[in-house]
C-alpha cells in the first residue's frame, strides 16, 4: 500500500499511549462511570485465601470481589472495582510526587483523607476522593526502588457494604514478587514470529509498550516509541471512525487493507516536529488492536523495523 504523509494533530487516543504517568490513571479513575447500582448482599469477608490478579504479581484475601474480565482488577455485583495497574520498570518514588492533591482538585474532585504508611513492608501513600459524579475514590501507590503498583478502587457513597469490603481488602493486600508475570496473559494478542527488533518493557491495563531492548527509553529524543492497546469497539462504523480520529482525516479509504481476512487500516504521517508515525489498526469482530510508533530518527528504517513486528502480532485463538 502506498503510504501517504500528512500532519497530525494530537488526540486523545493516542495520547494514552505516551509514557506511562499516574496522571494517566488518575484521571482514568474519574471516568470510570456506572449506569447503574444493583442490591447485593456482600459475603463473609472473614477470609485469609489469597487470589492472584492475573498478569500481576498482586494478591487479595477472596471475597464477593470476583476478577474482571474487562479490566485488570476487581468487580462486584454493585459496580464497585478496585483497579490494579502495575509499572514493574518504575520505582515507588518516581510516581509518588505525581499523586498529589493540587492534581485531584484540578481534576473536580475533593480530598477527603491522604496518608503515607506500608503495604506488605512497601512504601504507600493513599488519597481518598469524592468525586462530583457521587462516587468515592480510593487511590493508593506503593512499591520499592524496582516497581509501583496502583490501585484504585471506587464504590457509591451510599455503597457501605462495598466500601467496607474495599477497606478490608485494599489493608490486606499482598505482593509476591516471586511471581512470573506473562505481560500478555490478558491480552487478546500474541506476538508471533522471529523478529525481535522490540521487547515488552511495561503494560498499564490495555496498553502495552515496547522498546528496543526492553528497558527504558534512555534518550526520548532519539529512540522510537511503540505501543499496543486493544479494546472493544461499540459498532462495526466505530472502526473507520477511530483511524479518522487517529489521523486527522475525513477520508482514509487509502489506507484501508487486510490482515488475515479482517479489515484493517495501515498509514505513515508526518508529524509537526518532523518525525514519522505509524498506525497499524486491526479488527476482530468488534475486537480492535491498535498499534502505534513513532520514529525519531532513522525513519525509513524504523518504520520498516515497526512493520516487521506489527506483522508478528496475531489475534489468540
Amino acid at each position: 500500500m502506498k503510504e501517504r504523509l500528512t500532519r497530525i494533530i494530537p488526540l486523545p487516543l493516542p495520547a494514552i499511549m505516551k509514557q506511562t504517568t499516574l496522571l494517566i490513571f488518575i484521571v482514568f479513575a474519574f471516568i470510570l462511570n456506572s449506569c447503574g447500582q444493583n442490591n447485593s448482599k456482600t459475603e463473609s469477608i472473614e477470609n485469609s485465601e489469597l487470589i492472584n490478579i492475573v498478569g500481576t504479581k498482586v494478591l487479595f484475601p477472596k471475597s464477593s470481589f470476583t476478577e474482571s474480565k474487562k479490566i485488570v482488577g476487581l468487580v462486584n455485583a454493585n459496580d464497585a472495582m478496585i483497579l490494579v495497574t502495575e509499572l514493574l520498570n518504575d520505582s515507588f518514588e518516581s510516581q509518588a510526587k505525581n499523586l498529589n492533591k493540587a492534581f485531584i482538585e484540578r481534576s473536580g474532585g475533593e480530598i477527603l483523607d491522604t496518608k503515607q504508611y506500608l503495604i506488605d513492608g512497601f512504601n504507600a501513600k493513599q488519597l481518598i476522593v469524592k468525586s462530583a459524579d457521587s462516587l468515592k475514590i480510593r487511590m493508593v501507590l506503593f512499591g520499592d526502588n524496582e516497581f509501583c503498583t496502583f490501585l484504585t478502587a471506587k464504590h457509591f457513597l451510599n455503597d457501605e457494604k462495598s466500601e467496607k469490603e474495599i477497606e478490608f481488602l485494599l489493608e490486606n493486600v499482598k505482593y509476591d514478587k516471586s511471581i512470573v508475570v506473562n505481560p500478555l496473559a490478558l491480552s487478546p494478542f500474541i506476538i508471533d514470529g522471529n523478529y525481535n527488533g522490540f521487547k515488552h518493557f511495561t503494560k498499564s491495563q490495555n496498553t502495552h509498550f515496547y522498546t528496543r531492548d526492553g528497558n527504558e527509553r534512555k534518550n526520548r529524543e532519539k529512540d522510537p516509541s511503540l505501543a499496543i492497546v486493544y479494546g472493544v469497539l461499540r459498532n462495526e462504523s466505530d472502526f473507520e471512525k477511530t483511524f479518522k480520529e487517529l489521523t486527522s482525516l475525513n477520508d482514509v479509504d487509502k489506507f484501508k487493507t487486510e490482515r488475515n481476512g479482517q479489515d484493517a487500516y495501515e498509514g505513515v504521517f508526518n508529524l509537526e516536529n518532523g518525525n514519522k508515525r505509524y498506525y497499524l489498526l486491526l479488527k476482530n469482530d468488534l475486537n480492535y488492536i491498535m498499534i502505534r510508533g513513532t520514529a525519531m530518527e532513522e525513519h525509513e528504517q524504523t518504520i520498516a523495523d515497526f512493520k516487521n513486528f506489527a506483522d508478528q502480532v496475531k489475534w489468540k485463538k
